[in-house]
């Protein structure tokens, strides 16, 4: 190897090592392997920005009461801490926000949808659940997450589904039939 001698005198004694040659490089060389070492951190944003976007919960304005929320999970980190004792748990959060719809955002996916909302009052039970029913949605992500458990029944359906499957189930729970 063609080698060229440095010599560098360190507190008056001399060292001797060999430096490889220096390589000359173009510009057009230069700017493309900058250009990579650049694109490195973009591709990574990049893909962090788009996961973000799709998991991102819906907003919930603070002026809704609940447990401390977090940047990126919301209250998902409540939700899974009381998931054994949730109902329990749950019904305080209702009597401690004394009968006011209280919830959070969590990360949509994975059968999350975005944002959770607990209602304990009637008036508002009878809001979601009878007199403005269609305004509140399941969604497709509930369907495919519980179909296995709830099939494609009254429980999992949405509008006109739902209509049909309402008026034969209702059929079956008269008052005659549950006398007897």
């Amino acid at each position: 190897q063609n080698y060229k001698m440095n010599t560098t005198i360190v507190h008056g004694s001399a060292l001797l090592f060999p430096l490889p040659p220096f390589k000359t490089t173009t510009a057009a060389a230069f700017a493309a392997s900058h250009y990579h070492s650049a694109f490195l951190p973009f591709l990574i944003t990049t893909a962090f920005v788009i996961i973000y976007l799709y998991v991102k919960p819906y907003h919930v304005p603070l002026t809704v009461p609940g447990p401390k929320r977090f940047p990126l999970v919301g209250i998902l980190k409540f939700i899974i801490e009381n998931f054994d004792n949730g109902p329990h748990i749950f019904h305080q959060m209702c009597q401690k926000h004394k009968g006011r719809t209280w919830g959070g955002p969590v990360p949509r996916g994975g059968g999350l949808t975005g944002a959770y909302f607990f209602i304990d009052n009637p008036d508002n039970v009878k809001h979601v659940l009878r007199d403005n029913f269609s305004n509140y949605v399941k969604g497709s992500a509930y369907r495919e997450v519980f179909r296995e458990l709830l099939g494609e029944g009254i429980f999992a359906a949405d509008g006109d589904t739902w209509n049909v499957h309402r008026k034969v189930t209702s059929h079956m729970f008269t008052k005659n039939l549950l006398r007897h």
